[in-house]
């Protein structure tokens, strides 16, 4: 529960949206953050070029980057995945790890958190080990890895590199029961999304560690959008797949490609349903909130600081934020309902059991 308290922020979260004349852009923000993150993508890929780094697969960007809806505010989630001759953890891979980061501050760039799963290289042999198939121990960094290659992802210098990643990562998910009964669809995946999402929300709702720019209410905001449209994204891709002759890991390939609104948007084509309209409307919304650095900061400031302080008083606009994200889920949740007879119904009885 949420209590409005005093406005504290000038950004109208009803503001009405123009239309951009561009199907897949519809509205101005999205189109603006599009145009910044593909510059960042070419600035990036331009400067790793000027640079060679031998034992470099692929620089890939996750987060606002990879979904291609950046801003100044934006952190650089950079994965760095170096060769297989290499290891993971070795010298080599770190020292790799290290001069990238140290090229892409120069850019100007925001680099990740000192503590997440962006400090460490990793290897399509480390992210496919088949020793790792269904750990519930594995480690956080590795895990986070693979879901972010798979969720929200994009090459900034080494395209192939990434293709040859993701295509690995679903053979690995495909292990022993796809190949042998795709019609049961692509289980563990299925679950390793869904534990993905949910310990994710778990662990937001009582993180109240904070630093200069992020705090529980920023989180919490951004886990209600873009965390969540991750997880939408993936699962309508998992969904639309299901549809197909076969396990339809061509399809899955093609869909990685796409921001996770654009998965969405395929899929709510494909339907003939009209709900992206309202899905896209609040996340515009959303992203257009985060253009502003006065409500950034009221969110971090206001903040809680400790669990007894836990649920906090909100300010509107992030109260009619925290609303929009509510609607944004309850139209994606109406969507997935409806797929009964669309999508398989073995991949809907994945999602409940």
């Amino acid at each position: 529960m949420y209590v409005v308290a005093r406005d504290t922020a000038h950004w109208n979260p009803h503001m009405p949206l123009s239309a951009h004349p561009d199907e897949f852009l519809r509205h101005p923000v999205l189109a603006r953050a599009r145009a910044f993150s593909l510059d960042w993508l070419e600035r990036m890929r331009a400067a790793i070029d000027a640079e060679p780094l031998p034992g470099l697969a692929s620089v890939v960007t996750a987060g606002s980057f990879g979904r291609l809806e950046a801003s100044e505010w934006s952190d650089a989630d950079v994965v760095v995945i170096v060769e297989d001759g290499l290891a993971a953890d070795g010298e080599a891979a770190r020292n790799l790890h290290a001069r990238l980061y140290a090229l892409l501050t120069g850019l100007g760039l925001q680099l990740p958190k000192s503590w997440g799963i962006f400090t460490s290289p990793t290897t399509v042999a480390e992210l496919c080990d088949p020793a790792r198939l269904g750990r519930l121990d594995e480690s956080p960094s590795v895990f986070g890895k693979r879901m972010q290659l798979l969720l929200d992802s994009r090459a900034a210098w080494g395209s192939e590199g990434l293709n040859d990643a993701q295509r690995a990562i679903l053979a690995w998910y495909a292990t022993g029961f796809v190949a042998a009964h795709p019609e049961g669809g692509w289980r563990l995946l299925t679950c390793d999304l869904i534990r993905y999402w949910r310990s994710y929300c778990a662990w937001q709702m009582f993180e109240t560690a904070a630093d200069a720019d992020d705090a529980w209410s920023l989180r919490q905001v951004k886990l209600g959008y873009s965390r969540f449209m991750n997880y939408a994204g993936l699962i309508a891709l998992l969904g639309e797949a299901s549809r197909l002759a076969g396990d339809g890991r061509e399809f899955l390939l093609e869909g990685l490609a796409l921001t996770p609104l654009d998965r969405l948007r395929r899929a709510c084509q494909r339907a003939g349903d009209p709900v992206f309209e309202v899905m896209e409307s609040h996340y515009a919304a959303f992203v257009l909130a985060l253009e502003d650095g006065a409500l950034r900061t009221d969110m971090v400031q206001s903040s809680p600081r400790a669990l007894h302080e836990l649920p906090p008083a909100v300010s509107a606009p992030v109260a009619a934020l925290i609303e929009g994200s509510v609607a944004l889920q309850a139209a994606f949740t109406r969507f997935v309902r409806a797929r009964e007879g669309d999508w398989s119904e073995a991949f809907l009885h994945s999602l409940v059991v």
